[in-house]
């Protein structure tokens, strides 16, 4: 009893002990669930209208972009940039259309992507025919477009060889977002629609665009530039009331960083240069006495011993910058290597395996033939070679693809130089296209080749004239600084780097120590990387991620690892708007260029000047003649000039008057007015109608994305 009237005394206190217990918990909780909203935050890449896009979704995305590019070469930070600049527009786009589409009440359903995949009722989406395409799939049966769709279902795909896994679901992602596409090129091609035919014209539309005929104007014209500039100033009160009056043209969606920067360019020493020669003699030497020069080159950067024949005009292409090496290949004995020449800091060694002659080109006959038709190529051939049949009946009855009849037969690529559809190829392209087994086999004898749905009948025929062609070897050089060179570069940025300096300070130094020095430039979101300063993102992430003021704690190593940069981040700048410095310049040359021509044309409407020739002497010009100037000239037509010009009596004298960059005195001489149109035809005015509306559209959608709100975050996961 005496226990419980304790607990009873105590109550209160019990009561205060379990309440702050219970907040404690709740705060906690409250807190922890905080933590992972910040943390669920700083994985978004990109927030469209409050949208998230997290970074893992975009990285899917920004990779199968990149896979195919990756496939052919590497690519450089700003090739990245660029392809995730794309994509980050693609999304905003998308987004703007669902949601407008969506407003409006037009969608797009699964069965009109079907129609537009088999051309069911709609014409072939021109993004399924290019997908399909790369599978040699006549997009004119169905069966064909079912059974490659069905190679990508997922079930099937698991189902497969691990090592084939990958690709398959490369390519089944690939389709996904064809698909992606096709449906929402429809859904674009609805709204524009809608948006057009929601566009109409007027009657004064009309009667400015139809009624009022055209003009013949005499004019003189000069730039305002004319004007001494100590005759005009712009002051800094104009700027700003420009800006701020016309702010809506400094839209900028992200967010922006104003940054200072100091670098050195760390290059080879003498040292350097001396070894590299003693390196490429050391190997010009192994390649003359090698007769297997592949064992050479392998240990070299860009080392090749090519398994192929290349033409005259291949290497010159290849060789250009190599002032010796096409006489070498031309004139030297088998197994000579050209003398090496330092360019772009790098020798270049090629060794000449073989010289031979043959055709320079040939063409190519091809007869892809489906599973259906496979087990027939062998008496295929055998009815062409014998002359039973042609080569174009064949191609017409049994090839699987319509490009090749199309072609009566023959492959066609694009010339690599011109871009132009080629019908001819050398060894060296046909070994690219691994159809190399051509090059061992007789003109005009057909050859069986398997490939993955499709069998090969192939033939070279048509050659050219012989003439020589070269199998070489090559290997690079490079003159590279070593380690030496780089420390004494860097203890440079060292010495002004360390010590208790303000960032002013260490840009002063950097200066008299004679390393760049670059002021006031601005990065944001999009920027691949510094405007002097290559492969240098790593410097843009850091300073859209920092607070005003920061300055690196380290040097940063950029370019090829041979740009060494120190950088402060002296202003942010939230999104919304250009800051005002930033186009300050470009606004002053702009209110410099208005307020010159006005006080030109003021200057010279004051002389009450009676004819154009004497303006024209005025004006250190002379008399021109304009044909056809309406209210519907050329954009390129200066408004100010097209309104006097229709305004101005015929015979009467304009006033002097500034349009754009020039200022302008004219004279109508004639009007050209067909009397038997009051009125434009029906036909005419639906296709201005037409042509506005698509106009108007494009600029709406334009409008609408410029107008949604953007958080752009990608600089945090670079």
């Amino acid at each position: 009893m005496a226990t419980l009237q304790k607990i009873r005394n105590r109550a209160g206190l019990l009561i205060i002990v379990v309440g702050v217990a219970l907040l404690a918990f709740i705060i906690g909780d409250g807190l922890r669930s905080g933590s992972s909203l910040l943390q669920d935050n700083k994985m978004v890449a990109l927030k469209i209208d409050g949208k998230k896009v997290k970074y893992d979704e975009f990285q899917q995305l920004l990779t199968e972009r990149t896979e195919p590019y990756e496939r052919q070469g590497k690519l450089t930070d700003q090739d990245r940039m660029q392809i995730s600049n794309q994509l980050t527009q693609e999304l905003i786009s998308d987004y703007v259309l669902e949601q407008e589409a969506k407003a409006v009440g037009l969608r797009v359903t699964p069965a009109e992507v079907s129609a537009l995949i088999f051309g069911e009722g709609l014409p072939t989406s021109q993004m399924a025919a290019q997908f399909f395409s790369q599978f040699g799939v006549n997009m004119g049966d169905p069966e064909q477009i079912r059974s490659v769709m069905s190679e990508l279902d997922l079930n099937k795909i698991k189902a497969l060889p691990a090592e084939q896994q990958s690709m398959m679901i490369s390519v089944r992602n690939q389709w996904l977002e064809t698909e992606k596409q096709i449906r929402s090129q429809r859904l674009s091609e609805k709204l524009n629609a809608l948006l057009t035919r929601s566009y109409a014209i007027n009657s004064l539309d009309e009667k400015y665009t139809t009624g009022l005929g055209s003009r013949t104007v005499a004019v003189v014209r000069t730039p305002s530039t004319i004007l001494p500039n100590d005759q005009v100033k712009v002051t800094d009160q104009q700027v700003r009331a420009y800006y701020d009056s016309h702010k809506q043209l400094y839209a900028f969606p992200f967010e922006q960083a104003k940054v200072n920067y100091y670098s050195t360019l760390v290059r080879p020493s003498e040292a350097d240069y001396a070894a590299a020669k003693a390196n490429v003699d050391s190997a010009r030497m192994q390649l003359l006495a090698t007769t297997t020069p592949d064992k050479v080159v392998r240990n070299y950067e860009n080392g090749h011993a090519y398994e192929t024949y290349f033409t005259d005009k291949e290497l010159e292409q290849f060789l250009s910058t190599q002032p010796n090496a096409m006489t070498m290949l031309r004139e030297g004995a088998i197994g000579s290597v050209n003398e090496p020449v330092i360019v772009n800091d790098s020798y270049t060694l090629i060794k000449l395996i073989d010289r031979k002659q043959a055709p320079e080109e040939v063409k190519v006959n091809i007869i892809p033939l489906d599973s259906t038709n496979a087990p027939k190529a062998d008496s295929l051939i055998a009815a062409i070679q014998s002359g039973a049949t042609t080569l174009a009946q064949v191609v017409a009855t049994y090839s699987m693809d319509d490009q090749i009849k199309a072609n009566g037969g023959y492959l066609i690529n694009s010339d690599q130089y011109t871009g132009m559809p080629d019908s001819t190829f050398t060894e060296s392209e046909l070994f690219g296209m691994q159809l190399d087994t051509l090059n061992k086999t007789p003109i005009n004898q057909f050859v069986k080749i398997e490939r993955p749905g499709a069998t090969l009948l192939i033939r070279k025929t048509a050659p050219s004239a012989s003439v020589n062609l070269y199998k070489i070897a090559q290997l690079t050089v490079p003159i590279n600084f070593s380690e030496e060179t780089y420390r004494k570069e860097q203890a440079k940025i060292n010495e002004i780097f360390s010590g208790d300096k303000k960032f002013a300070q260490m840009m002063d130094a950097a200066q008299k120590a004679g390393l760049s020095v670059v002021r006031g430039e601005y990065v944001n979101s999009s920027s691949a990387s510094l405007a002097s300063i290559p492969n240098s993102r790593e410097i843009v992430s850091w300073a859209l991620r920092s607070k005003a003021g920061a300055v690196s704690d380290k040097i940063f190593r950029c370019g090829n690892n041979d740009y060494l940069v120190v950088a402060e981040v002296e202003t942010k700048y939230p999104a919304g708007f250009q800051p005002f410095e930033q186009v300050a310049d470009q606004i002053r040359d702009y209110v410099l260029m208005e307020q010159r021509g006005d006080q030109l044309a003021a200057n010279l409407a004051s002389k009450k000047l009676k004819s154009l020739d004497s303006y024209a002497t005025e004006m250190q010009s002379s008399v021109d003649t304009l044909y056809n100037i309406s209210y519907v000239s050329s954009p390129n037509t200066p408004a100010a000039l097209v309104g006097n010009a229709m305004t101005t009596g015929i015979g009467q004298l304009s006033t002097p008057f500034r349009a754009g960059t020039e200022v302008v005195v004219l004279q109508p001489i004639s009007e050209n007015v067909d009397a038997s149109v009051t009125k434009p035809s029906p036909a005419a005015t639906a296709q201005r109608r037409r042509s506005y509306g698509q106009q108007m559209a494009y600029r709406a959608m334009q409008e609408l994305i410029i107008r949604t709100p953007i958080e752009d975050t990608r600089y945090r996961f670079w």
